[in-house]
């Protein structure tokens, strides 16, 4: 999957063709946390020059490594990976020289010049749920909860970013708007019901759900798919009592 936030941005789409096709490939052969263990034979076999990866290197869409692998610098945008489908890298040494800043990978060795941002993450645990994917985590400065504004739109925002184990897909404005406009719908049809409680259930099915799961990364599509959620669970007997919007 690949965000629109990094591959329709100006520096991305000025890029020469071949280079900008480089990246699809290898972000296409990337593991789950985004590294690519054989970056010059795939260059080779999409026939591209050493020149075009290059171009990725100096335009810091990738980070490249000693010992010839490199990893997708915006991962983390493209991708948001559930926990219990996550496998991790087997590039242990190479990820462990990373910080994560706003779902971009930075190097915390080089010192940052005027076209590099400063290390503001480090090196730690991260858990996710109840449980611990494993130790030497990135942790990720974009994981801490949102505290400002309407506090409806707090709690359910945090509650998704939560079940992500990351920041929703889309914009945190966008994903604020929807919230709000889920929040009326369920205010208005279930007035005498918490309607937070309500949507962190609807949440909670649709991250269960086989088909809808893959696609419920943001608080857009619950908002369009929350009958077909509920509608899904409902065959699956997931819950028989559960609300109908």
């Amino acid at each position: 999957m690949f965000s629109l936030r990094v591959v329709d941005t100006d520096e991305f789409l000025e890029m020469p063709q071949t280079s900008q096709l480089l990246y699809f490939h290898l972000a296409m052969r990337a593991d789950d946390d985004g590294f690519v263990s054989n970056p010059k034979k795939i260059m080779k076999i999409c026939g591209n020059g050493s020149d075009d990866l290059k171009v990725l290197i100096t335009k810091r869409f990738i980070i490249p490594f000693k010992s010839g692998v490199c990893v997708i610098r915006h991962w983390r945008i493209h991708n948001l990976i559930r926990q219990d489908r996550y496998t991790e890298t087997e590039y242990i040494a190479e990820k462990q020289t990373l910080l994560l800043n706003n779902g971009k990978y930075e190097n915390k060795n080089v010192i940052p010049d005027g076209n590099q941002m400063a290390p503001q993450v480090r090196l730690g645990k991260v858990r996710l749920g109840k449980d611990n994917i494993s130790t030497n985590k990135l942790v990720d400065t974009d994981k801490s909860a949102v505290s400002y504004g309407n506090e409806d739109i707090n709690k359910v925002y945090n509650f998704l970013k939560d079940k992500l184990g990351g920041s929703p897909d889309g914009s945190q404005k966008e994903n604020r708007r929807f919230a709000k406009l889920l929040l009326d719908r369920i205010k208005k049809d279930y007035p005498d019901k918490p309607p937070t409680d309500l949507i962190c259930r609807l949440i909670e099915l649709g991250m269960k759900d086989s088909f809808h799961s893959k696609n419920a990364t943001n608080f857009k599509y619950f908002y369009y798919n929350a009958q077909k959620i509920i509608q899904s669970a409902k065959q699956q007997i997931i819950n028989p009592k559960i609300i109908t919007l």
